[in-house]
């Protein structure tokens, strides 16, 4: 009896330690991420996010609210971050003055890079920065370009839905993630949508917004999720088999800055498609004539009802 007791206190002992070590693993780090470049639970990538002066002086709608620039660059960047599998960490902020007279935002990305003195794992004010992440408030031909060999990116803000996720989309592509096809934030495809659409706020706030969904939008515009290779990509971070400055010196992986590989129309970008608009006025019609026929028949109905009950 007594050894039975001794082996049960053993058991729940062991127990009892491994759930505190499993709660050391997922506790979130205070690290800097000066120590190295490799993204792991001790070494979040550290990130500078960058924004124009048309972001310092503008307001953004936020859910419900309207805030000042820097607000939704935090909220914005910290959406996008939520859904990687490793800690990204803003460590610092900057700001440019983007040139009002250049539209292309792969020209307005080696601005950046350029007036910024930028190089990826580079130190500023003593902390260093692994990735640079921009944004702009200009209009701009594309919706988001990146470099993979700088380590940059630069997004052109749209609407608070989607801008999350175009940035979960160009930082993926600095960690070497190629378009794909698959049920992921890498699919460059697009359709028309026309459904109920949850749009989560977390980690800024708990819970979705549900709107009606009728454009013409890319998946990527609307999605979280990785498909199975991209997740196995990054979680080689996670895991240290990989590193950001191995990608920074691999000269066989294609910056998008430096091509039309996505290229949505500017009149494409998070808005009602045309077609959607027939669509809607062509249900309309039918739905009222419908009706129309349905009411004009009981009404033609009652009349010839109240003529014969009126006859002699």
């Amino acid at each position: 009896m007594e050894k039975r007791k001794v082996l049960h206190e053993v058991a729940f002992l062991l127990l009892a330690l491994s759930f505190n070590f499993a709660s050391v693993l997922s506790q979130p780090t205070t690290d800097d991420g000066s120590g190295g470049d490799s993204p792991t639970m001790h070494n979040p990538v550290s990130v500078l996010a960058v924004y124009d002066e048309e972001m310092a002086s503008g307001s953004f709608f936020w859910k419900d609210r309207w805030v000042n620039g820097e607000t939704y660059i935090m909220y914005q960047l910290r959406r996008a971050f939520y859904h990687f599998p490793f800690t990204l960490k803003i460590s610092g902020y900057e700001q440019w003055n983007s040139d009002n007279s250049e539209q292309r935002l792969s020209w307005r990305l080696l601005e950046v890079v350029t007036e910024l003195h930028w190089s990826p794992g580079s130190y500023r004010s003593g902390v260093r920065y692994d990735l640079l992440i921009a944004l702009t408030a200009q209009a701009s031909d594309i919706v988001g370009v990146a470099s993979v060999s700088r380590g940059a990116t630069i997004v052109s803000v749209q609407d608070w839905c989607p801008d999350d996720n175009v940035l979960i989309h160009e930082t993926g592509h600095l960690f070497g993630l190629h378009a794909c096809s698959e049920h992921c934030v890498m699919n460059e495809e697009g359709g028309q949508h026309w459904w109920w659409y949850d749009e989560p706020l977390a980690p800024i706030e708990s819970g979705v917004v549900t709107f009606f969904l009728n454009r013409w939008e890319y998946y990527c515009f609307m999605a979280y999720e990785w498909c199975d290779p991209h997740y196995e990509m990054l979680h080689n971070y996670f895991s240290g088999k990989t590193t950001l400055a191995s990608l920074w010196l691999d000269e066989s992986l294609p910056d998008t800055s430096d091509s039309q590989r996505w290229n949505p129309p500017i009149t494409q970008r998070w808005n009602t498609h045309p077609s959607a608009n027939w669509v809607i006025v062509a249900i309309a019609v039918i739905l009222i004539g419908t009706a129309s026929i349905i009411y004009l028949k009981r009404i033609t109905n009652r009349k010839k009802s109240w003529r014969r009950e009126s006859a002699p």
